[in-house]
């Protein structure tokens, strides 16, 4: 996972540059709601558990942003539960998350939102196909998308499986929104969702 590494720019930068044009990165890693202390930082035990090396979610984002990707498209998030006293009295309120993300390297050229229809034809997702947590294009049946997604979309693996209603380029676009994976959570709780934690602890 990305949070082992103590350079994550490194890791991310070096993924960037062996992906073409339109490919992405998609990965599972625990992300936080806090900015981590020295102390936590420096602690080879949290380390080794996957906390001391977490990036605030926000973070992530500007990395992305730093280095050329799309924005992080958030897939899918589940809290993570840690039992431990001993960490608990380390981490203190510090929240915690498995989060899965996709990361697209974007072609130079800009898009304006538009629709999109998939044709079903990728081996097990004849159904749909998931983009991200908000965004599942059903097939056969036109979804509305941002800019950004269609420059991803466009360049990527899955283009020759779908059809643009219209591919308008556009000199800029908006700042994508960044999602907060932990709101993201909340939401789902109110909703009555179920949110299974995964699990930081002996014996899991």
């Amino acid at each position: 996972t990305v949070n082992l590494s103590p350079d994550k720019r490194a890791v991310l930068e070096q993924a960037y540059h062996v992906l073409k044009e339109g490919g992405e990165m998609y990965f599972s890693d625990i992300y936080t709601d806090t900015i981590q202390s020295k102390d936590v930082r420096s602690n080879m035990v949290l380390w080794g558990e996957g906390f001391a090396g977490s990036l605030h979610w926000k973070q992530l984002h500007q990395l992305a942003a730093q280095i050329g990707f799309s924005k992080p498209y958030l897939v899918s998030t589940k809290p993570v539960k840690m039992d431990r006293p001993e960490f608990k009295e380390l981490l203190g309120d510090a929240k915690y998350c498995a989060a899965t993300y996709r990361l697209f390297k974007l072609p130079a050229r800009k898009y304006a939102g538009t629709c999109v229809l998939y044709d079903g034809s990728l081996p097990g997702h004849e159904d749909s196909l998931v983009l991200d947590h908000k965004t599942t294009l059903e097939t056969d049946k036109m979804t509305c998308v941002s800019g950004d997604k269609v420059a991803a979309l466009a360049a990527s693996r899955f283009k020759d499986t779908l059809t643009f209603k219209e591919l308008k380029e556009v000199d800029c676009v908006g700042v994508p929104e960044q999602e907060d994976p932990f709101e993201v959570l909340r939401v789902k709780k109110e909703k009555g969702e179920n949110v299974e934690a995964g699990c930081k602890k002996q014996g899991c």
